[in-house]
C-alpha cells in the first residue's frame, strides 16, 4: 500500500467527491422532511437531467487526460509533481469540481428534486473555504510565479 506524502500537499482533509455525496444526501433529506415540489414534468427532468449528467464528462475527462499526461496526481492530498495548465485547465482552473457540481445538479433535476439546487451556493462556499483555497495556496507555495501568471489567466470556475 502507497501512502499519501504529508509532508508537501495542500492539506485538504476531506476528498471533494465526498463533500459533493455529503451536501446531495443532506438536499435530499431535506426533500424528504420539507419537500420542494417538482415542477417540471417527469420525462423533461429526466431528459435534462441525464443531458446535464453528460456534459459533466466534458469536463472530467479531459482533465484526468491532462493530469495523466502530466504524470501528476489527481488526488488533493498528494504531492503536485507539475502544474497542469493546458488543455482543458487553459479554460478553467477547477474542471474537476465544475464537473461535479454539474453532475450534482444534474442527479438533482433528474430526481426532480429541488434541495440540492437550493443547497449549491452552499456548497460552493465549502468547496472554495475546505479544498480550493488551500490547494490555490500550495500551488502558489509549489510553483510560485508559474501559478500566479496562470492564475491571472485562467478563471476559478468558468
Amino acid at each position: 500500500m502507497v501512502e499519501a506524502d504529508t509532508s508537501d500537499n495542500p492539506g485538504v482533509k476531506i476528498p471533494p467527491p465526498l463533500i459533493y455525496a455529503g451536501f446531495l444526501l443532506i438536499a435530499l433529506a431535506l426533500q424528504y422532511v420539507v419537500p420542494i415540489p417538482a415542477f417540471l414534468p417527469t420525462t423533461m427532468a429526466w431528459f435534462v437531467g441525464w443531458i446535464i449528467c453528460v456534459a459533466s464528462l466534458f469536463f472530467v475527462v479531459p482533465a484526468m487526460r491532462s493530469f495523466r499526461s502530466a504524470h501528476t496526481s489527481m488526488i488533493p492530498f498528494r504531492r503536485a509533481s507539475s502544474l497542469v495548465t493546458h488543455g482543458i485547465y487553459g479554460i478553467t482552473r477547477n474542471p474537476m469540481y465544475l464537473s461535479l457540481l454539474l453532475l450534482y445538479a444534474g442527479i438533482s433535476i433528474f430526481l426532480n428534486f429541488w434541495w440540492p439546487i437550493v443547497l449549491a451556493p452552499a456548497l460552493i462556499v465549502a468547496m472554495d473555504r475546505m479544498v480550493i483555497v488551500k490547494e490555490e495556496a500550495y500551488l502558489m507555495r509549489r510553483f510560485g510565479e508559474e501559478y500566479r501568471r496562470y492564475r491571472e489567466r485562467v478563471r476559478r470556475w468558468i
